[in-house]
């Protein structure tokens, strides 16, 4: 069971990939904002494993700390050294440009000319 959540895709899943998954996209949306407030990577170290504890404590038999201690700390780390927000927008607007080329490909393809001569 997964109480207190409206999440569909963590049902079923692990407790480890559910609290993974919550807030490894709850952390690449919040980066940006706390590396500009002037947090040190421990503030964002404390923040992760906070919200990882909010996301466990939810469940009715909850993982143990040092478990998700594990979990916090590999999102945390691999979050602010890797992540970069820049080159991900980049890619997702490149991403939408070639799926509206394809789009115009696809509807032109299937049209046919009809030429008449007065």
């Amino acid at each position: 069971p997964y109480i207190g959540r409206s999440n569909v895709e963590a049902v079923g899943l692990s407790r480890n990939c559910t609290v993974f998954n919550l807030v490894s996209r709850w952390a690449h949306k919040n980066v940006l904002a706390f590396k500009q407030q002037g947090y040190t990577v421990q503030g964002w170290l404390k923040e992760v494993h906070y919200q990882c504890m909010r996301v466990n404590g939810d469940f009715p038999v909850p993982m143990w700390e040092k478990e998700v201690k594990c979990i916090s700390k590999s999102i945390a780390n691999w979050v602010w050294y890797k992540f970069d927000i820049a080159a991900s927008n980049r890619r997702f607007s490149e991403l939408q440009a070639h799926r509206n080329s394809l789009r115009k490909t696809t509807i032109n393809a299937g049209r046919t000319k009809i030429i008449t001569e007065l």
